[in-house]
């Protein structure tokens, strides 16, 4: 057993110097890997935005496109399983759920059956979620994120859908979808039963320490060239 000591305390000596060395290389590159890992991801979805939009950045004037400090860029098939031209509920519930469904589609596969969306999965794993709109967040794109309905025109349900889909942060218009329902339900309130913090006329700050909802114009809000900066 002695020798076996022995031999084994040779061998640990004739490679220390080796050894330390790549402990601080491991080490390094943990805290690297470490220091690399995202925050936040963020989805960034733009209407409409296909090849032709976002060639047309690498050519507008001369400056550098953004899109050239991308990494890795792909592409992918948007047509949906009902039509070669998709439209924002099939193309968004693609994204959220990772397989393709039929045109007016919300959540759903292609036989209308529910599916788990990428938001609900990360919630599950303790993430904290957000969605923010310039149109309804009862739309098409952001609801195929948080909402499982047959039709992308069932504001009402879908509105129903996000009080209850424990979003931490959402931004957007279609206050109407709320307060204006055929059954006469106020969802603002219900926001507030659940401890959300609702603001429907932009004057208040959003609150780390809660979550909160920021529903600010009926419908879409209006285009960026009708703010006054």
């Amino acid at each position: 057993m002695r020798k076996i000591l022995i031999l084994i305390a040779a061998i640990l000596l004739q490679s220390a110097c080796t050894s330390q060395t790549a402990i601080i290389k491991e080490e390094a590159n943990v805290s690297a890997s470490k220091e690399e890992a995202p925050v936040n991801i963020i989805l960034m979805i733009g209407d409409g935005m296909g090849v032709p939009q976002i060639s047309t950045a690498f050519y507008f004037e001369d400056r550098t496109s953004n899109f050239e400090r991308f990494k890795s860029i792909g592409f992918h098939k948007s047509s949906s399983t009902s039509h070669w031209i998709t439209d924002s509920a099939a193309g968004a519930t693609a994204f959220s759920i990772g397989e393709k469904t039929y045109k007016r589609a919300i959540g759903v596969s292609a036989d209308t059956v529910p599916k788990e969306t990428i938001l609900e999965k990360l919630q599950d794993k303790g993430y904290k979620t957000g969605l923010i709109s310039l149109t309804s967040i009862t739309h098409a794109t952001p609801a195929s994120f948080y909402a499982h309905v047959k039709d992308r025109d069932m504001h009402e349900e879908i509105a129903e859908q996000l009080v209850v889909s424990n979003v931490d942060f959402f931004a957007g218009g279609g206050k109407k979808y709320f307060n204006q329902r055929k059954d006469a339900k106020n969802l603002f309130k219900e926001l507030a039963n659940r401890q959300y913090n609702v603001d429907t006329l932009a004057l208040s700050k959003s609150n780390a320490s809660t979550k909160n909802a920021f529903i600010l114009t009926e419908e879409g809000l209006p285009s960026k060239n009708r703010w006054s900066w």
